[in-house]
């Protein structure tokens, strides 16, 4: 039997590390070049990477303005919520969960469209 390690020792733990080897297997898995004993750790790293970022999704409830599941990631204590509805594309960021002292040293600062900054 296979024991799965759900937090694997890592040379590097950045979630750009994390995301281009969870790449890397998904392209290895399409290919046959994967081996089922590396598909097993790879699946561990994929939901220990979707645990890391938060990743939820959920699905369309019946309202009438949904167009689109509704999405959310929380990335560095901010939440980014998405969801398609009849007359757009709704997103919400919300960074109330963020520890004072880091929320106070590095300020929310959001630009959209390449229209500029703006500090919340």
């Amino acid at each position: 039997m296979t024991t799965i390690d759900l937090a694997p020792e890592r040379d590097d733990d950045s979630l750009a590390a994390l995301i281009a080897r969870v790449n890397e297997a998904a392209q290895r898995a399409e290919s046959g070049t994967l081996s089922a004993d590396e598909a097993i750790g790879e699946l561990a790293m994929a939901g220990y990477l979707i645990r890391t970022v938060g990743l939820r999704a959920y699905p369309m409830d019946g309202h009438p303005d949904e167009t689109k599941e509704h999405v959310v990631i929380t990335v560095h204590g901010v939440d980014v919520s998405i969801r398609g509805r009849e007359d757009d594309l709704f997103v919400h960021i919300d960074s109330t969960e963020r520890d004072t002292e880091d929320a106070e040293r590095y300020p929310l600062v959001v630009e959209v469209n390449n229209g500029g900054e703006n500090e919340y």
